[in-house]
């Protein structure tokens, strides 16, 4: 199986809408390396790990290492608030027999 090879920049535009995809449907989205890399259809290589720490530093996501099991962290990477305006969460209302309902 042969993909397409794409430059540096295509792959940061490619990781960036990943994020943004998730934002835009009113999630904020929180990726490892490897749930990426899945949702990508990659491998959690190296190359993708050096893309996303790159993205890292110029400021465009950001990271946080959390613990995830004993003596086991993760690092997770997600979309700074200053820079992405997220959407409002809209709840429904209903009224039925005179109580209001929110889901």
């Amino acid at each position: 199986m042969n993909g397409k090879a794409y430059s540096r920049e295509e792959r940061k535009a490619i990781i960036l809408d990943q994020f943004y995809k998730l934002v835009d449907s009113g999630r904020k989205p929180e990726l490892t390396i490897y749930r990426l890399a899945q949702m990508m259809g990659m491998t959690p290589s190296t190359h993708l790990r050096n893309i996303v720490w790159e993205l890292v530093h110029e400021g465009t996501l950001d990271s946080r290492t959390e613990v995830h099991r004993n003596s086991v962290n993760k690092t997770v990477f997600f979309v700074p608030d200053n820079l992405y305006s997220f959407p409002k969460r809209f709840e429904r209302q209903i009224i039925v027999n005179g109580q209001q309902l929110r889901f």
